[in-house]
């Protein structure tokens, strides 16, 4: 699956999102030139961003879905979460929010503002304002 593409498979059909803008274009090409058939790849709107819905065979074809090369073993079932999720906004960004949000709260709702562009991650972004926060009682 290339970055910056999710794709998700239900009852054979794939729900291809380019959450990387950049990768559309060339994703929806490749989603057409696979299908042969334009109206095989059907496009959603309604939610932040457009999706494409095609047969999985179309998914396959395009390379947007990674095939594994042998069944995979089964997983243990996972441990549960050292940090239980809040279930609740509390109003700070965490890494459900997109990086254009994190960057936008930390110039807008920080005092004094805080400039987070320069960081390489979500996680790097929200550390620098866990610090601030620290640094700056009272936000």
């Amino acid at each position: 699956m290339p970055v910056g593409v999710n794709v998700s498979v239900e009852g054979g059909v794939a729900t291809i999102d380019f959450v990387d803008r950049s990768q559309r274009g060339v994703g929806i090409g490749r989603l057409l030139r696979a299908a042969g058939d334009p109206g095989l790849v059907e496009k959603r709107t309604g939610g932040p961003r457009p999706v494409y819905r095609v047969p999985v065979r179309v998914a396959a074809k395009a390379g947007m879905i990674d095939r594994p090369t042998r069944p995979a073993a089964p997983q243990p079932p996972a441990a549960p979460s050292a940090a239980p999720s809040r279930g609740y906004d509390d109003g700070w960004p965490d890494m459900d929010w997109s990086r254009r949000a994190i960057n936008e709260f930390a110039g807008a709702a920080m005092t004094p503002p805080l400039d987070v562009t320069g960081e390489p991650n979500k996680r790097a972004a929200l550390d620098a304002i866990e610090a601030h926060r620290r640094a700056n009682p009272g936000q």
